[in-house]
Order: structure tokens, then sequence, then C-alpha cells
């Protein structure tokens, strides 16, 4: 016959308890894992912002992220490598909300201005890379004049050869300026030969002398005035901020 004294079960008790909440906490996180796991938490709505131009479809294709894949499964850092590296989107963050939904933010580098080729127009963008190659310009957007590019591929600056570095700065400023002004649908060309002598061309045959690029913002503000009042062609001068001034012909 053992000898179990009354301090010796009391002793024992405490083991039985410990494994017993081990189990619960195992059975607890074994559910907690399996609900994780389920359909539930399978991606069922990708949302898009900071678009102005370009469709969620494209962005969301472009991302690789597909609904009704688990969230485990979702390549999140894969997709945002895979939308900084196109033509149209310099940076991207990819956001979960609880419990299946995922945001895309995008800052867009569309292209502010084109370049005509033989075969077609090049893309610039506020930075001075190229976006795009086309053969047909899909929305208005002005055309640049007085630069030569001797080459150009998408995703790089392009070789300027004999144009210079202001030149592709100063274009890319003005552009931008238009863009802001909410003008570059009534541009149709910017000439930068001279970037102290900027000149532009309204898409109804106004030529519009800007003289260098400073005061642009108050020079645009002026010329959406002009070109809103008026249809008829002529020459706009800009070139002094204050004295713009107009000669019909």
């Amino acid at each position: 016959m053992s000898n179990i004294t009354k301090g010796d079960f009391g002793k024992a008790a405490p083991k039985k308890s410990k494994s017993r909440t081990s189990l619960k906490i195992f059975c607890a996180v074994a559910v907690l894992f399996a609900i994780f796991m389920s359909p539930l938490f399978n991606v069922r709505n990708i949302t898009v912002k900071g678009n102005s131009q370009l469709d969620s479809k494209y962005v969301i294709e472009a991302s690789g992220i597909k609904t009704g894949v688990h969230l485990v499964f979702t390549p999140f850092s894969e997709a945002k490598k895979n939308l900084e590296q196109t033509a149209y989107i310099s940076s991207a963050e990819i956001k979960y909300h609880f419990p299946w939904n995922i945001e895309i933010i995008i800052d867009e580098k569309m292209p502010i201005v084109y370049y005509a080729f033989a075969d077609g127009y090049a893309g610039i963008n506020i930075d001075g890379y190229v976006t795009d190659i086309i053969q047909v310009i899909d929305y208005p957007l002005p055309i640049a004049e007085g630069i030569t590019l001797s080459s150009y591929k998408i995703g790089e600056k392009p070789n300027l050869g004999k144009t210079t570095k202001e030149q592709i700065e100063c274009l890319t400023e003005v552009a931008q300026e238009l863009a802001d002004a909410g003008l570059s649908a009534d541009i149709k060309t910017i000439n930068v030969r001279n970037i102290n002598n900027i000149l532009l061309q309204s898409a109804n045959g106004l030529n519009i002398k800007c003289g260098d690029n400073s005061e642009l913002k108050y020079k645009f503000s002026v010329l959406k005035e002009v070109l809103a009042r008026t249809d008829c062609t002529g020459i706009v001068d800009l070139s002094i901020p204050g004295q713009a001034t107009y000669e019909m012909t």
C-alpha cells in the first residue's frame, strides 16, 4: 500500500490544471487559425485611389492582386513592385482593410506633353521620362516643338542629342503649368527652341508669346481668360506680366 500524503496529493493537481490550460490555448489557436485560413478572408473588393487618368481596372490588373485569393497568398510587396515598374505609376501603396478589402493608392506619372517623331509620338512626364510610345494620341495634350530627341525608350529619359537639359526642363515646366491651369487640351504646341521666348499655339490657331518661364501661373491665368473670350486667330503677348496684349490677324 503506497503512502500518499495530503501534501503529495496537493502538488499533483496543478499539473493537470496546466495541461488543461495548454490544451484550451492550443484549441483556441487552432480554431482561430482555421477561421483565418477560411474563405472568410479571401479578397472580395479592390479599390484604387489617386488615379485621375488611369483606369482602375488597369491598375488592379497591373498589381497582380486578384479577388477570391486568400490574404496569405496575396502578393502585397510584389504588387507594389509591379505597379512602380509600369510606365504610368511613380509610387504605390497597398493597404488591407478588415476583413476582405484591399486598397491601392497610387501616384500617376502620366504624360503631360508629347514629342512627335516619324512614326508616332513619345509621351514625356513631369520628371522627363518617356511614359509611352504611340501612333495616335488618345487624349489632347500639347506637342513639343523646337527640340530634337535622338532616341527614347519607355521608362527612361530620352537621349537629348542636340537638345539641352534646360530646354527639356522648360518644356515639362510649361506643360505642367498648363495642366494645372486646365489648359492642356486647349494648347496644340509648345515651342521651346528659345527658352527665353517660349511660343505656344492654341488648338484654334491663336499664337501665344510667353517670354521666359517666369510667372507662368499668372501668365496662364490671363491666357485662360483670353481663350474663354475669343476663338479668333491672332497673337497674344504674355511676355511682360501685367501687360498682356492681343493683336488680331
